[in-house]
């Protein structure tokens, strides 16, 4: 067979067009996000909103901001395999069950998970704002 021969231009260097690599800078001043998230997640909740529905809609906010990833995987692995015991869920996310008990406490006391007593032990289920959450 023979070798095909690389045109001689392919690999030389070309020259790139001007204004390829800057940066545009905005003359806007109105910001769209807020940052120090860490900071107002560990401020309380504002006083009670004018409705109940915007109470909720506020907490759910809020309550996103201050979970984990780890509580965060804990919610959608509940969501997707309903009723697992704590045991069996602390061995899906590969984790030691005081582990697990110890992340499960703060999503039970915001509302986003509950615990089912059944005929089989204790039982994981999404609350009602966990699934507003997700």
């Amino acid at each position: 067979m023979p070798k095909e021969a690389v045109p001689p231009d392919l690999l030389a260097p070309r020259t790139l067009p001007a204004g390829l690599f800057t940066q545009e800078v905005s003359t806007s001043s109105r910001a769209i996000v807020r940052g120090r998230f860490a900071t107002r997640a560990a401020e309380p909740l504002p006083a009670a909103s004018t409705t109940r529905m915007q109470r909720e809609r506020e907490l759910v906010a809020w309550t996103s901001l201050r979970l984990t990833r780890t509580q965060q995987e804990i919610l959608m692995q509940v969501y997707a395999h309903p009723l697992l015991a704590p045991h069996e869920l602390a061995a899906l996310l590969d984790m030691q069950t005081g582990t697990l008990r110890r992340a499960l406490s703060p999503l039970r006391q915001c509302g986003c998970l509950q615990t089912c007593t059944t005929e089989m032990g204790e039982r994981l289920v999404l609350g009602a704002r966990g699934m507003r959450l997700l």
